[in-house]
């Protein structure tokens, strides 16, 4: 109360002295003694201009009503203190106060709130009708902008009464309007559902082993959608997806299908990569000897990158099962043969052929050279094998070993001076030592190779073997009809030697007949000598001739 009395004091005051500067020269004159009051009425909501407001003064002076501008002017009125007055049909009347100055034109400006109801509603999305909070609120004629809250919900008071159309607008979402009436004093309901604009879903498809994009990957979803397939960069997009919750479903021959979850909003873009697993493919082949092409069971193959260790079965044959596409070596061992490998490319679901061949590591024969009447071991004597190796000599102990010996069968045969040769089969298996242990007899006294020459110069020889003849030859020159040549006697029956003479005797075949007779007597066992008896006969169609001849000779072994 006292700041207001004050207020009033300094306005009286300043009236005073407006009065004072104003006056006429002339004291009989009193002057200007009133003022003007003018300004604008508007609506407190929209700003916009009221027409046909009422203007009144308090003390009253004229009354006066707004034009088309909301504009008004009170004339005339006396200086002093004036509580201002607007009134309109549907609006809150309002006041204020001011000072009216002799002379001059005060301004009042005043709003009106407008009488009447409120809009109230809830946002929704039409496709699931859940709220939709943010969403702007407008009303044509204009009133308040409004948003919604996280319910959805708003409110615009103090609206005039009247139709309205109201607008709800969110991103990602079509506009929706609706028209409502509002009453003085009521509240007008406007519930609108906004339509999700679509929205797109993409990503990335790619080797899950590699990290390499796959082209031609076909994307499809549920929900579902248009679908699409990958591009050379395995990128892919869905366009015109509807707002909502997919699970993104890719597959690709050679690939084990992949998924992901997306969740699209309205108008939005939501991003499902997805990496697939490559179908693994498989290594097969045979592995073998490489000296003989035969197969090799049990032989251990892994690969490098590694994957499973397999075993070869009795065939040879392995297979490596569930191998990620890629290149590999293949590694191969055995005991015996040295490693091998081999080169190998798996394609997703395909069998890939490795065949691996090992070569062998050589082995060895060992034994033991006895006396058969004694068994006492036989130094010195000689060891060869056939296919041939190496030939070696047995220790003190009768005991030798040939080194190096290629995986095989073999025949290993012992000789030695005053014994007859002994020979036994043996196996080598591959970079293993196999044994063959062999008895020798003791040589009878003729026993052995002999070789010798005839009186004309020419050769004999023969074989004995436990006092047998096995083999006999001899050659000759029978001047007369102009012919000479070689003879071969083989016993596939041994010819026993009986006491130290022999005779050994042919007829010959035409049409080259060589008739002989040997005679002959071991000296010692170790040289002999005898004569020989030939007779060459010619026929048809060689010739026609017959001669005869004697000849000495003399052989040792």
């Amino acid at each position: 109360m006292t700041h207001q009395w004050h207020s009033r004091i300094a306005v009286a005051g300043l009236a005073l002295a407006l009065m004072a500067c104003t006056s006429s020269d002339n004291p009989s004159d009193p002057g200007p003694t009133t003022g003007t009051i003018a300004g604008l009425v508007t609506d407190a909501i929209t700003g916009q201009p009221l027409a046909g407001a009422t203007v009144v003064t308090s003390p009253a002076t004229a009354t006066v009503t707004t034009n088309a501008q909301g504009a008004y002017s009170i004339p005339n009125v006396p200086t002093g203190s004036y509580s201002v007055t607007a009134s309109h049909a549907g609006y809150n009347a309002n006041s204020t106060t001011a000072v009216a100055i002799a002379s001059l034109t005060v301004t009042v400006n005043l709003a009106l709130t407008p009488q009447g109801g409120s809009l109230a509603g809830i946002v929704t999305d039409a496709s699931n009708g859940q709220p939709i909070a943010g969403a702007s609120v407008t009303t044509q004629p204009p009133t308040s902008s409004v948003t919604t809250n996280a319910q959805g919900g708003y409110s615009i008071p103090g609206i005039p009464g009247g139709t309205y159309t109201v607008t709800a607008a969110r991103a990602g979402y079509a506009s929706n309007s609706a028209t409502v009436g509002v009453t003085v004093g009521g509240t007008a309901t406007a519930n609108l559902a906004l339509v999700p604009l679509p929205g797109t879903l993409s990503g990335l498809v790619t080797d899950a082993s590699t990290g390499a994009p796959i082209a031609n990957a076909t994307v499809t979803t549920q929900p579902p959608t248009t679908g699409a397939s990958t591009n050379a960069q395995g990128a892919y997009t869905i366009p015109n997806v509807a707002a909502g919750n997919y699970v993104v479903m890719v597959s690709r021959a050679g690939y084990s299908p992949g998924q992901a979850n997306a969740t699209v909003g309205p108008g939005q873009n939501a991003t499902a990569n997805v990496a697939l697993a490559p179908v693994p493919g498989s290594i097969t082949g045979v592995v073998t000897n490489a000296t003989n092409g035969s197969p090799l069971a049990g032989a251990s193959v892994s690969t490098q990158p590694p994957t499973t260790t397999v075993t070869t079965n009795a065939q040879g044959q392995y297979t490596i099962a569930n191998v990620p596409p890629g290149t590999y070596t293949v590694n191969v061992s055995l005991a015996g043969f040295n490693s091998n490998s081999g080169a190998a490319t798996v394609a997703s679901s395909l069998a890939t052929t490795t065949n691996v061949a090992l070569t062998p590591l050589p082995g060895s024969i060992t034994g033991l050279i006895t006396d058969a009447s004694t068994g006492q071991p036989i130094a010195g004597a000689s060891v060869s094998t056939a296919p041939a190796t190496s030939t070696v000599t047995t220790n003190a102990q009768g005991q030798y070993t040939i080194p190096n010996v290629p995986a095989g069968n073999y025949t290993v045969t012992a000789t030695r001076t005053g014994y007859s040769p002994a020979s036994g089969p043996v196996t080598v298996p591959p970079g293993q030592a196999a044994t063959r242990n062999l008895a020798m007899s003791t040589q009878p006294a003729y026993d052995g190779t002999w070789t010798g020459t005839t009186s004309d110069g020419k050769t004999i020889g023969f074989t004995i073997v436990n006092n047998a003849f096995t083999l006999f030859s001899l050659t000759y020159n029978a001047a007369a009809c102009g012919t000479s040549g070689g003879v071969n006697i083989t016993y596939n029956t041994p010819q026993p030697i009986s006491g130290s003479s022999f005779t050994i005797s042919s007829a010959g075949a035409p049409p080259v007949r060589v008739a002989f007779t040997v005679q002959g007597t071991f000296s010692s066992g170790t040289s002999a000598s005898g004569t020989i008896n030939f007779t060459v006969t010619l026929s048809f169609p060689v010739g026609n001739c017959s001669t005869s001849y004697n000849v000495t000779w003399t052989a040792s072994r």
